[in-house]
């Protein structure tokens, strides 16, 4: 996936929208597509739950939750405003309720529906995004394209306690190595810096990696409130990748919602 531009991209991840739950706060989206009409080289990456799929039998509040084709319309809605702009989305464990009931991958389908072209592949994506080369400049000019791996998946087992959400976090790395890791499922927000000795060329040489957890949309009511859970952050994690030369960063910022 290329991205000619010399000023780097900057991608928000965000997730566990859980569309059809009640507790949905509508800003949440807005303030996504704010952020990214402000600039051109604006992305997201969203990492799974698109839909709460709340059935008889789950966590959740299935006689409040908007039946399936109603949650399908507002979130093709929500994802044809996003067109281009969405690098990647995977499926979450609320999403599966509907593909174990209905034998149909609704994410697929959204996605469809709403002519998107993004990157999807079901539980998890392996993603390598080309940073540069400039195709407004002469040959002379232009500088390689620079090459960033990202590993996405929804994730498992939040807990309760930051140690345990940093452990699933961190465990990622145990999959593939990447120079980012994302999630969802925590309904934490957290970017974490971390160092890695890596050869090259016979030379050992320090890599960056960064390991990233995507907001929710839900507001604390029903099932977090039923089971105690502390109130958590609505702000976003943007990541950024250079167009000059191989730089990550990170942060949690707030968005106006």
């Amino acid at each position: 996936m290329k991205f000619p531009t010399e000023d780097g991209i900057e991608i928000l991840v965000s997730g566990d929208t859980h569309i059809g739950s009640p507790y949905v706060m509508p800003s949440y989206f807005i303030a996504i597509k704010k952020w990214l009409d402000e600039k051109p080289n604006r992305y997201i990456i969203h990492t799974g739950d698109l839909y709460e799929a709340a059935t008889l039998g789950s966590k959740g509040d299935p006689y409040h939750c908007l039946p399936l084709d109603q949650a399908e319309g507002e979130a093709v809605g929500w994802l044809k405003s996003l067109g281009d702009r969405l690098i990647c989305m995977v499926d979450g464990n609320h999403d599966q309720r509907y593909a174990r009931l209905i034998g149909k991958d609704v994410v697929a389908d959204a996605m469809c529906k709403a002519n998107l072209e993004a990157v999807y592949d079901g539980d998890e994506a392996f993603l390598v995004l080309k940073v540069g080369h400039y195709s407004h400049l002469s040959k002379q000019k232009r500088i390689q394209p620079i090459s960033y791996n990202i590993y996405v998946t929804h994730g498992v087992g939040g807990g309760r306690t930051e140690g345990a959400r940093a452990n699933n976090l961190m465990r990622l790395r145990e999959i593939v190595e990447a120079d980012v890791y994302i999630q969802g499922h925590q309904h934490v927000p957290r970017t974490t810096p971390n160092s890695v000795y890596e050869f090259s060329q016979n030379a050992i040489v320090e890599k960056q990696q960064y390991f990233i957890v995507g907001a929710s949309a839900l507001d604390r009511k029903g099932y977090a409130i039923e089971k105690a859970y502390a109130p958590t952050s609505h702000q976003m994690p943007i990541l950024r990748l250079g167009g000059r030369s191989k730089t990550l960063s990170a942060s949690t910022e707030p968005l106006i919602y």
